[in-house]
């Protein structure tokens, strides 16, 4: 029962109310239960009592997911924004219908029990009046009140809550009800938001398709341009060539330097009504004076020649012809190479506008069979030379894609997909080979690098797209692990041996790669030879080492697992790429995938120890070898005057050549074959020197440029620097020195005040060192007329005091006393060992007697004595020291003599000036 009743029912036990009074009004209050449970079951029980947890869940998905897809919606977005809206409405619904019946029910209690306390109250005011119990019953009756008092109160502090809830509740369902209106129109306004993104993306879409229909009419309208262009250019040149193919060529002669040129600085084709025979001239210049730099890839193969007009004045130094000449400059890029490189001619007009390079061609005459030219077509008169470089080759590929090969190596193709290409794609390609002798070289200086089992060449390419709408595909050769090929070998070797066929040169590698001779071609033991070697030396291990691109390998390898790394080169630092890389059919060739444009890179197979940092140090060593020449440095030394000598720079690969060639010429070749080092085309050297050897000529001339096509040598006319030096030698000995000279760029003047800041100097950067690269060591005849011994002129010594006949006469008497023992009497009295035997040489080629040697050697020492030298104290311990203590007596008395002289003669004031010249005590 609820508190309202127990109230009642303690009223009615304790007053004393009748029951007929309040049958009515406890009865509608029984039938309303216990709290209330009971009152409108019906309503109850169709009526759920909402949870606010409820609906503040429902609030808080709806936030939720409006803040997570406000940016964009879809139809499945906006059908599960309806879904919660209608849920938050259905919950609010309920809240709604629960407060109307909490409300309901509070009115209907409330009139009852309104009604039984003001029964109360006046039953209680009837009893006072009526009847008067006693004390003790009163006041129980007042405890019963006031305990019924608090009772009533509490359930009025109940239904004032119940009113604050009621209201709190109407409160929240108005907030959630407008928040739920607020969260459908931001679902509406989301939707027409993602309606209108989605016309304005549909708008963008075709207007990017009609932008990109009419950028692809434009750049076939280019493409249909520029071979229109073409056309046009290639028939006006041939018509200029037909036109040019009557003009007479004419050979400009110079003067022999080399086998190639056969005394011709260059042929001239051009229209005899500008030029003629006999006009024009031409002349050699020195590389070092024109200032070209190279690159990389280029090597020098012809002559700095100059063409010229005698007598010719323009005002801006350029010489201009009108309708052009044909120029043909022979040229010496070897026969080997012709495949992979390719020769270019630069011109320079003018100092000021520098070098530039023509379009050449390769061409050949009857009159000159011997000889090769480069030939090309200019409109003016200058300086010029020609270059050998890495071979070009350019491809074409149109924007729908397509499949090219190249033309330096038919293994080398480019695949691209219908949609790869933004525009159309020119191509130019340059394979730079590795050279085995470098390879070596790295192995040698780079530890890490013998972990590198084959390389590819150094792909070098340009490209037109700065990048690709999907991957295109390229082929590119790389050498396959030398283990698998052994392998291989070995397995073809065995089948031969069990079917009992002749044996023959194995080419079973060779036939099955094809290896294109622009590439590293192998170097495989032949099989009979192997077998001959095993029956002739059974000592001999069974198989031979195999050659194969990079050098001999270990036979106990056995392991087939490799790396391939693509390694690429970005701002000018080498990195491995991630890409795609697989293999062929053909074991040389590998297939790679680019996803963007790469101009340079490099394929590396390596063992597995070697990780992608590895790899990057490999490649970085590896371009930086491949950049230089391996070259020594040679010294020749006339054996007829033996003071010519001829210092040469040579590579290593016509080292002997050149040596067999000096020996022909009556040269002393000095060689050292460890003494090998590295350098670039057109780097400059010195030649320095070290020891007792001399340049007798212009200094100027030991400075020269290092080429790899021509024979660096400088002729040097040398001599001793000092003949007195070098005695204990029969020869002069000395070091040619080579020295590469480092360039460097000074940096621009400073302020010259005296207030700088930390960023500022007033010097100049200064010149880097030389960088010595190697010496020899270089011998010199002596001239034997010249070190012959002469008579020494020396002048008398004189005394200017008055006892000159006293001290001669003493140095007599001590000279005859004098015995063997004044050569130990002069070294104990300071005289050094040269001019003692200087005395001795003088006496025997003037045939002078012992007393004039020991009277020379007295001389010299009391020339060589000071002022203050105390003379007499140093004759007598060297004299005590050679044991002739029996001179010291007999001359004592003489000492004493002269010394009373000396002071006389110091007296005299006048005398000053020539005491100080008196030699003392004698």
């Amino acid at each position: 029962m609820s508190d309202t009743s127990v109230a009642l029912n303690l009223i009615k036990s304790d007053v004393g109310i009748g029951d007929d009074e309040i049958q009515n009004e406890e009865t509608a209050f029984d039938e309303e239960g216990e709290d209330g449970d009971n009152v409108e079951n019906d309503d109850v029980e169709l009526v759920r009592k909402p949870k606010a947890d409820d609906i503040f869940a429902v609030l808080k998905q709806l936030e939720a997911f409006i803040g997570e897809t406000s940016e964009s919606f879809d139809e499945s977005q906006l059908t599960r924004l309806d879904e919660l809206s209608r849920n938050l409405r259905k919950e609010m619904d309920n809240l709604s219908s629960y407060c109307d019946m909490s409300r309901s029910n509070l009115e209907f209690i409330r009139s009852p029990i309104k009604g039984i306390t003001t029964n109360i109250t006046k039953k209680l005011a009837v009893g006072g009046k009526e009847c008067c119990k006693e004390t003790a019953e009163a006041c129980l009756i007042e405890v019963q009140q006031k305990k019924l008092n608090q009772q009533l109160a509490a359930l009025n502090d109940e239904l004032l809550k119940a009113s604050k809830f009621t209201a709190e509740t109407e409160l929240a369902s108005l907030n959630a009800q407008k928040a739920c209106e607020e969260a459908i129109a931001i679902a509406n306004h989301l939707k027409a938001e993602m309606e209108e993104k989605k016309r304005l993306a549909a708008e963008q879409a075709r207007l990017d398709e009609l932008l990109k229909q009419q950028e692809l009419e434009r750049l076939l309208e280019e493409e249909r341009r520029r071979e229109e262009q073409e056309r046009l250019e290639q028939m006006q040149m041939l018509a200029k060539q037909e036109e040019a193919f009557l003009w007479p060529t004419f050979p400009l002669h110079l003067p022999t330097l080399a086998e190639f040129d056969g005394g011709i600085g260059c042929l001239v084709k051009a229209d005899p009504s500008l030029l003629y025979e006999g006009e024009i001239l031409c002349e050699y210049i020195d590389i070092m004076k024109t200032r070209y730099e190279f690159y990389d890839d280029e090597e020098l193969v012809s002559h700095v020649i100059r063409v010229y007009i005698p007598n010719f004045k323009c005002n801006d130094g350029v010489v201009a012809l009108k309708p052009g000449m044909c120029l043909s400059i022979p040229h010496c890029m070897p026969r080997h190479q012709t495949n992979i490189r390719e020769t270019a001619i630069k011109m320079m007009q003018h100092q000021c506008v520098g070098w530039t390079e023509l379009k050449t061609s390769e061409q050949t005459f009857d009159s000159f069979k011997d000889v090769r030219f480069a030939q090309a077509q200019t409109n003016y008169l200058g300086t010029f030379l020609v270059v050998s470089r890495n071979k070009k080759a350019i491809s074409r590929i149109k924007r729908k894609g397509g499949h090219v090969v190249s033309s330096l190596d038919s293994k080398i193709k480019i695949t691209a997909p219908q949609d790869a290409l933004i525009k159309p794609e020119k191509i130019v390609l340059q394979l730079q080979p590795l050279d085995n002798i470098n390879l070596k070289q790295l192995k040698k200086t780079l530890i890490l690098a013998n972990s590198l089992l084959t390389a590819s060449s150094i792909v070098k390419m340009s490209w037109v797209n700065k990048t690709f709408e999907s991957p295109i595909s390229m082929t590119v050769i790389l050498p396959p692990n030398p283990i698998v090929l052994k392998k291989m070998i070995r397995n073809k070797n065995k089948e031969d041996d069990s079917s009992g066929a002749v044996k023959k040169n194995n080419n079973f590698a060779e036939n099955s790669m094809r290896v294109n001779p622009t590439m590293n071609k192998p170097e495989i033991a032949g099989t009979a030879t192997a077998n001959e070697n095993e029956d002739s030396d059974p000592n001999q291990p069974m198989n031979k080492p195999i050659h194969w691109y990079m050098g001999i390998y270990d036979l106990e390898t056995e392991d087939e697992s490799d790396n391939v790394y693509l390694v690429r080169k970005k701002k000018d630092k080498w990195v491995v790429e991630i890409v795609n890389i697989e293999p062929t059919a053909l074991l040389d060739v590998v297939t790679i995938k680019l996803s963007e444009p790469i101009e340079t890179f490099v394929l590396l197979r390596t063992t597995v120890s070697i990780n992608a940092k590895g790899a990057e140090i490999i490649a970085t060593h590896l371009d930086e070898m491949m950049s230089q020449k391996i070259v020594s440095f040679i010294v020749s030394q006339d054996r007829t005057t033996s003071t010519e000598f001829v210092a040469s720079v040579i590579p290593i690969q016509k080292v002997e050549k050149f040596i067999t060639s000096m020996e022909e010429k009556n040269y002393n070749v000095i060689y050292e074959r460890d003494q090998n080092f590295l350098m670039k085309e057109g780097e400059k050297f010195r030649i320095t020197f070290r020891g007792n050897l001399k340049y007798v000529d212009d200094p100027s001339k030991l400075v020269s440029m290092f080429n790899v096509n021509f024979d660096c040598n400088l002729s040097l006319s040398l001599k001793e620097h000092d003949i007195f030096v070098q005695k204990c030698y029969d020869v002069y000995r000395g070091f040619i020195q080579l020295s590469k000279i480092s360039e460097y760029l000074p940096a621009d003047e400073k302020t010259t005040s005296k207030i700088l800041t930390n960023n500022e100097s007033i010097f100049k950067v200064p010149s880097l060192p030389l960088k010595m690269l190697a010496e020899h060591m270089v011998t010199l005849p002596k001239n034997q007329d010249l070190l012959a011994l002469t008579v020494m002129t020396r002048a008398e010594l004189t005394y200017l005091d008055n006892e000159c006949e006293l001290k001669n006469s003493m140095l007599t008497r001590l000279a005859l006393e004098l015995g063997n023992e004044w050569i130990e009497l002069g070294k104990f009295l300071g005289v050094s060992c040269t001019v003692l035997h200087t005395i001795e040489n003088n006496a025997a080629l003037l045939k002078k007697t012992d007393l004039d040697k020991k009277i020379e050697m007295l001389n010299n020492w009391i020339k060589g004595l000071s002022r203050s030298a105390n003379k007499k104290e140093i004759l007598i311990q060297a004299l005590l020291k050679v044991k002739r203590p029996d001179l010291i007596q007999i001359f004592e008395a003489r000492f004493e003599e002269q010394l009373v002289g000396a002071s006389t003669h110091l007296s005299n004031p006048k005398s000053e000036l020539l005491s100080s010249n008196i030699i003392l005590p004698l």
